[in-house]
């Protein structure tokens, strides 16, 4: 039976597709919940919270997403924070990086040229780099002061080629980073709310 043929049968019935692959999601979490180093994660808000500068966040492809959500929510937590088109500064963009600044990239495998590229020009300038990534003896780990690692094996999503589960480990990395970062800042809803006017939590906020 062909790969195509395979997904057909799989895709017949969604809700036995959809369950299988929020099980697969499940696990993922549960294998980050038992293996998670939180020594390293402790270090890493170390890292962040001593930055004199900006955090810089970058990523590729899938990747890129997360990496771009991080510096959203940290930004919002109080943390000043920029997603870094990795893409973009193999074109001149990674000269914005100084030695005051913190890197945090995400890669799946650790090989990415542009993330590591990045990084190489990070660690030139005297930048910390943080990475969150599935293999600890990549490139990229190398290229890093700090590795928190997220592995998911296999992948959740039928041909095991696009990164599903494993983006969402880390995001969930990401969200420990934050989501302790403002506990230890104290940053409390009326000072979100004074950046955050818009959209529905901003008027929640301005009606308290």
């Amino acid at each position: 039976m062909s790969v195509e043929d395979s997904l057909r049968i799989e895709a017949v019935d969604i809700k036995a597709f959809g369950n299988h692959l929020l099980e697969k999601d499940m696990r993922a979490f549960q294998e980050l919940k038992d293996s998670l180093d939180f020594d390293a994660i402790q270090k890493a808000l170390d890292i962040i919270l001593a930055c004199e500068g900006h955090i810089l966040v970058t990523g590729s492809g899938t990747s890129s997403t997360i990496a771009r959500r991080l510096a959203h929510t940290l930004t919002c937590s109080g943390v000043p924070s920029y997603f870094l088109d990795a893409g973009q500064s193999i074109h001149g963009y990674s000269a914005i990086i100084t030695d005051k600044d913190v890197l945090i990239g995400f890669s799946r495998g650790g090989e990415t040229d542009e993330v590591n590229f990045v990084a190489k020009i990070a660690r030139k300038r005297g930048a910390k780099v943080i990475s969150i990534l599935e293999n600890p003896q990549s490139t990229f780990a190398k290229l890093s002061d700090l590795i928190l690692h997220g592995a998911v094996r296999p992948e959740n999503e039928p041909i095991n080629t696009i990164p599903l589960a494993n983006t969402l480990v880390q995001a969930a990395l990401g969200d420990i980073l934050c989501g302790y970062i403002n506990i230890l800042k104290g940053f409390d809803p009326d000072e979100f709310g004074k950046f955050h006017p818009g959209g529905a939590v901003g008027k929640r906020l301005a009606s308290e």
